[in-house]
Parts: structure tokens; C-alpha cells; sequence
């Protein structure tokens, strides 16, 4: 009987068989996310069975949707040009290089962390710049004898690394893959294509304006117990010196990254006055395979192949398949209408204030920003098409909001690399995290109010 009532309920408000299959897929693959009963990547192979499992479409189309995007290639061009970043030693001389500048004042050390995170985040993935920038503040607290959860500026700085890994993922398309996501969604759902530039016009911005935020927050929040630290800077000094020079493989990948970023930014004026299409997608596949050239080879396969996550492909390749799955049965539509159809009747200050506002509920309870790209995305774009916003006036806060993971360390895999360190506790985190997405709320609502 309960059974019969739910299919009359489904039915009422417009979803068919094949949406509640479709919301019946969404549902299980969200449990095994949020359980971690399974590796996210098994979890997208999954996803690629369940699909013509269920009759939503054949295998081959579900192997097109998901693989066949274009998106797959491009993200990973951009994890091979991060592992090439990383393992040619440029990340590591240029954090160096900076924090051998700021001197040893513990807030301006704290803001640096931020900056440097933020900065590099824009380019290479998450968790590789916090695991770059995770040995250089262990050293310099234990250095400077900051022991484990007594030391505020222990605290700061562990968490400075976590949050502007964050803020940094909103500031271009690769940064974040919920980022890479929307990219693809706006495109095959709206016909919305946003280039390099496009996207920057409100990530560089809202950066810009949350990084000093999160500074000031976490000094007021943490009290610094020392003004500056009483040690030497030799020890960084001593590091650029064994470094020695630019190597070889740091300069190549230096010109590739600096080439390849300028046809990212240049590529809409290129196609204005040479009528020449440079995709994101190509520009970044290009790039990558440049890496492995003769006489450049600034990696060999083995190392990329140890870098590279391909878990994450798989992932992505699923929930590309599913989110066009969500769209094209009506399960996207109905999701939208029953659960936000409501917010169409306020301001649209209060709709982009709720959206943010549940996207980062909704990021406490996952770990994958990919993963809640897929749920998110699609649903805010149906959303925006049924109550005749602008689709980017709403898909790019919420995509923004992934990024924000500020409450729960488990919200997000880069949080948990500083707090492995054991400097600061989840509470800590929370403490200082709640004001912090209050903070992102209004700043993502007034980017995109007065921008858009």
C-alpha cells in the first residue's frame, strides 16, 4: 500500500518511470557517497551499469554521455600540467620564494598561507597545494616550538591552508571540479558557454574579497600568542639555497603553464579577430600532451600515471552520465520544482541567499566537491529555466558555494590534510568556520547580484 502511495505521489507532481528511476539512482549513489561504503571512483563505474540497468538508455549511450564529454579530456590535461607543476619543483621554490619575503610577523605568515593557497589553487588541484604548503607550516611550528591544539597561531595556520585551498578553487574554471562540471552542464543543459574570462569576472572577485575576510576572521577568532616568531629564517634559506637555480624541467613547465594560460585568456579575442575556435577543453589537451615531447619531457608516463587521479575521471565520467540522465527523464525538473520551486516567489537577493545557503548544508554532508557538483548543478540550472532567472545568475554562486567547505573537515578532502597535522580540532573548525560561510553567503550574493 505504501508502495501504490508513493508511485501516486510521484505521479501527481508530474514524474514519470523513468525519472523515478533516475531520482531512485541519484538516491542510492548519495547514500554510498555519504556512507563511503565504496571508493568514489567504484561508485561512478557503478553509476555507468546502473543506468541501462534500469532502461534509462543503452550502455553505449551512457559510455557517450559520460566519456565522450568533453570535459574528461580537459580535466585531464589539467591534472597532468598540475602533476608536472608539482613534480618539476616549481610549487615547492615558489611558496619558498614567498614565504622567505614575509618575514617571520605570525599574522602576516598566516595571510601569506592564505594568499599562496589561494593563488596556486587557481591552477593546480586542491589537495596537491595543500600538501605542499602542509610540511612547510609543520616545520615552521615545530620550529618555533607551537605545540598541537595549545597554539592559536597553529591553529590559524593550519586552517588558513584548508581555506584558501578553497577560495582559490573559485577563481577559474579548472580550479575546482565542480567547477569543471558546471562548465560542462551549462553548455549541454542551457547552450551557455563560459570561457576562461567569463568565469574569472566573478571568481577573481569574490577571491579577492574573501581572502582578507578569512584572514580576519581567523586572527580574531584565533588570538595569535606571539606576535612574531623568535627563530631564524635560516632554515628557509638553507632550502632555496639547495634548490640552486631554475632546473630545466621547472622553466619548461613554467613557459607551458604561462603559454597556456594566456590562449585560455585571449582565446574569445582570438576568435573575434581570426576566426579561429580555441576550446578550454583543447587548449588544456594540448598543454599536457606538450609535457611529454621529445626533448622536453618534463615527465614520464609512469610518474603522470602516479599523479594523475583517475578515480576522479571515473567519477566524473559517471555523474556526467547521470546529470544528463536527471535532465532528460524530468527527474532534474521535478527535483527543482518540488523541493525550490518555492524561492521563485522572493527577491532574487533572498533566492541567491537560500541557494548558498543550502548548498553549503548540503556540503556537509559530502566529501566530494565533484560529487556535489552532480547533484547541485543540473537542479539549479532546471531552477533557473522554470522561474525565468538568468541560468548563470544562479549556477554560478552555487558552484562558488561547493568550493566553500568552512564547517566540517570532512566536507572536503583538503580540509582533513592540515588537520592530519593534529594542530586544531573539529570543533576549532566549526568555531571559526560558521562565520566564515556566513561571510561567503553575502559576498557570492553581492558578486553576482550587482555583476550579473
Amino acid at each position: 500500500m505504501m508502495i501504490v502511495n508513493s508511485i501516486q505521489i510521484f505521479e501527481k507532481f508530474g514524474l514519470n518511470i523513468e525519472g523515478r528511476s533516475a531520482l531512485s539512482i541519484l538516491l542510492f549513489v548519495v547514500i554510498l557517497w555519504m556512507t563511503e561504503a565504496i571508493p568514489f571512483s567504484i561508485s561512478g563505474l557503478l553509476l555507468i551499469l546502473l543506468i541501462p540497468a534500469f532502461g534509462l538508455t543503452s550502455f553505449e549511450e551512457t559510455i557517450y554521455l559520460g566519456f565522450g564529454n568533453s570535459i574528461i579530456p580537459f580535466f585531464i590535461g589539467i591534472m597532468i600540467m598540475s602533476a608536472a607543476l608539482s613534480k618539476s619543483g616549481f610549487t615547492n621554490r615558489a611558496t619558498l620564494l614567498i614565504l622567505n619575503k614575509v618575514g617571520l610577523k605570525t599574522s602576516h605568515l598566516v595571510l601569506v598561507f592564505l594568499v599562496t593557497g589561494a593563488f596556486l589553487s587557481m591552477w593546480v588541484t586542491n589537495m596537491g597545494v595543500a600538501a605542499i604548503l602542509l610540511p612547510l607550516a609543520t616545520e615552521i611550528l615545530e620550529n618555533s616550538n607551537r605545540k598541537a591544539l595549545d597554539s592559536n597561531f597553529g591553529k590559524a595556520l593550519m586552517i588558513s591552508i584548508a581555506w584558501g585551498c578553497g577560495i582559490g578553487g573559485m577563481g577559474t574554471p579548472v580550479g575546482n571540479g565542480a567547477n569543471v562540471l558546471a562548465v560542462g552542464f551549462l553548455s549541454k543543459l542551457a547552450d551557455i558557454n563560459i570561457n576562461f574570462i567569463d568565469w574569472m569576472k566573478y571568481g577573481v572577485p569574490a577571491m579577492m574579497l574573501l581572502l582578507p575576510v578569512s584572514w580576519f576572521i581567523l586572527i580574531k577568532t584565533f588570538p595569535l600568542e606571539v606576535e612574531e616568531l623568535h627563530m631564524s629564517k635560516k632554515y628557509i634559506e638553507n632550502k632555496l639555497y639547495n634548490l640552486g637555480p631554475l632546473k630545466s624541467k621547472e622553466k619548461k613547465i613554467l613557459l607551458i603553464y604561462i603559454v597556456t594560460i594566456f590562449l585560455w585568456l585571449t582565446s574569445p579575442l582570438i576568435k573575434i579577430l581570426y576566426g579561429i575556435s580555441l576550446p578550454i577543453q583543447g587548449i588544456a589537451v594540448f598543454a599536457a600532451i606538450t609535457i611529454f615531447l621529445p626533448y622536453i619531457e618534463i615527465l614520464e608516463w609512469r610518474e603522470a600515471n602516479e599523479v594523475v587521479n583517475w578515480g576522479a575521471i571515473v567519477l566524473i565520467a559517471g555523474s556526467l552520465s547521470l546529470g544528463e540522465m536527471l535532465f532528460k527523464t524530468g527527474c532534474a525538473q521535478w527535483i527543482a520544482g518540488t523541493f525550490l520551486g518555492g524561492i521563485g516567489s522572493f527577491p532574487t537577493v533572498i533566492q541567491l541567499a537560500l541557494l548558498v545557503t543550502l548548498v553549503l548544508i548540503f556540503k556537509i554532508g559530502f566529501a566530494s566537491n565533484t560529487a556535489s557538483g552532480l547533484v547541485i548543478i543540473p537542479i539549479v540550472i532546471v531552477l533557473a529555466q522554470e522561474i525565468g532567472l538568468d541560468v548563470w545568475l544562479l549556477t554560478g554562486p552555487a558552484t562558488f558555494a561547493i568550493s566553500l567547505a568552512f564547517i566540517t573537515v570532512p566536507s572536503s578532502p583538503t580540509n582533513i590534510i592540515p588537520y592530519a597535522a593534529g594542530y586544531f580540532s573539529i570543533k576549532d573548525f566549526a568555531f571559526s568556520g560558521i562565520p566564515m560561510s556566513i561571510a561567503g553567503v553575502v559576498i557570492l550574493i553581492t558578486i553576482f547580484y550587482f555583476l550579473v
